[in-house]
């Protein structure tokens, strides 16, 4: 009976140390999830905040491009406006016998055309500023 006695407080003390080991490997797994878990959380967290900037900038485009849908419309209609006018300025001088690139105005409302034109451009294509 001794022997059986003695081998169940050895069985009972392997069994202890089995489950002090077990529960070791448990608590340590239950710490790494926990872990990955709050890495998870934190990466999510971090992808939520830049994609409110991503949207936020791209809100800011979309309106940035209308605005400039908007301008280009008006550039080109004084260009053409422009153009209309030294026509006629044109008509007029060589009426008269004048040169007309001699007249300081037509001279200006070229250039400003010039100007006109560059800035459409700046506004299809911004990055070639």
């Amino acid at each position: 009976m001794k022997k059986i006695y003695t081998q169940l407080e050895k069985a009972k003390q392997e069994f202890a140390e089995e489950k002090k080991q077990l529960e070791k490997v448990r608590l340590s797994t239950l710490n790494d999830i926990t872990n990955a878990f709050l890495r998870s959380d934190k990466l999510v967290t971090n992808a939520n905040k830049l994609a409110d900037k991503i949207e936020k900038a791209f809100n800011n485009y979309t309106n940035f491009q209308e605005q400039g849908v908007q301008l280009q419309k008006q550039l080109e209609e004084i260009k053409k406006q422009n153009q209309r006018l030294v026509k006629e300025a044109t008509k007029q001088a060589k009426d008269f016998g004048i040169e007309p690139n001699s007249i300081t105005e037509v001279k200006k409302i070229n250039e400003m055309d010039a100007i006109l034109e560059r800035t459409v451009n700046l506004l299809i294509y911004p990055s070639i500023r």
